[in-house]
């Protein structure tokens, strides 16, 4: 019988890598935390078939985004909404997923890629603190694109990566004369939380590649900084954000609006 990194191996090839760990055989995902940290799951034979966890990892990267180092109620409410939603059970903060002992290596290969995502929407409940800020100036910012009789335009249009399988939505997806073009605003209370933002836009960036390629879409990473004599995005996080997106400050309005119309 192949082993189980065989099995995956056969239909979700060299994205994920396998590695023994205690009593758990470990799988490397390419999935990411929202601070660049690696998704890994664990993989163990029980009684009844097979379990997949995180081990609890996910419950303590959200506690360690918050300085009382505990989940909000508002955070409880919709990990249990996740939870149900991609029927996982939780025991001692960890997420485990069961696969019946005759499933085959699709069913498996789909229950990695659904705990991944599970996971992924899971980690993304630390930016609670942060989302109504975020929220206005989205406003501002959508304010602007009708401002320039952009009408053929999306607030946070749903595309699939073609690698992980995730569903991302940059902020806004405009159209002009056949120009396709995905905005995302990037907007941090300081400059760690500026990092963590980076890390999973950019991972965004990566995992639509096939949209620039196969249709010929552009993206834009949207800087805002709150203060000029006090920026918190730096030259380094614009400079790995540049590797996949055109980078514009939102101070400098002009630039954006001749990106949104460059053919």
């Amino acid at each position: 019988m192949n082993s189980p990194c065989q099995r995956l191996s056969q239909n979700i090839g060299t994205l994920f890598t396998c590695s023994e760990f205690k009593d758990f055989i470990k799988i490397t995902t390419p999935f990411i935390y929202p601070d660049g940290d690696v998704i890994d799951i664990f993989y163990r034979k029980v009684n009844q078939g097979f379990i997949l966890t995180d081990l609890g990892e996910t419950i303590r990267w959200i506690e360690s985004q918050s300085v009382s180092g505990m989940r909000s109620e508002k955070q409880k409410e919709l990990i249990e909404t996740i939870r149900l939603i991609h029927n996982l059970e939780v025991k001692r903060d960890m997420f485990i997923a069961r696969v019946d002992s005759s499933a085959d290596s699709i069913k498996l290969a789909a229950s990695v890629l659904e705990l991944g995502q599970a996971l992924v929407r899971l980690s993304d409940l630390w930016i609670l603190q942060t989302g109504r800020k975020t929220r206005t100036v989205l406003d501002s910012v959508e304010d602007f694109i009708k401002k320039n009789n952009i009408v053929n335009y999306q607030r946070e249009k749903v595309l699939t990566g073609r690698s992980t399988g995730i569903d991302w939505r940059p902020h806004f997806y405009t159209t002009v004369k056949g120009n396709n073009v995905l905005t995302h605003v990037l907007t941090a209370s300081d400059k760690s939380n500026a990092k963590a933002i980076m890390c999973k836009v950019n991972t965004q960036w990566q995992d639509l590649e096939s949209f620039k390629t196969e249709s010929n879409y552009r993206f834009i990473s949207l800087i805002v900084d709150p203060e000029e004599r006090n920026k918190i995005w730096t030259e380094g996080n614009k400079k790995i954000l540049s590797k996949n997106s055109k980078v514009i400050d939102w101070s400098n309005k002009n630039d954006f609006k001749e990106a949104l119309f460059a053919a």
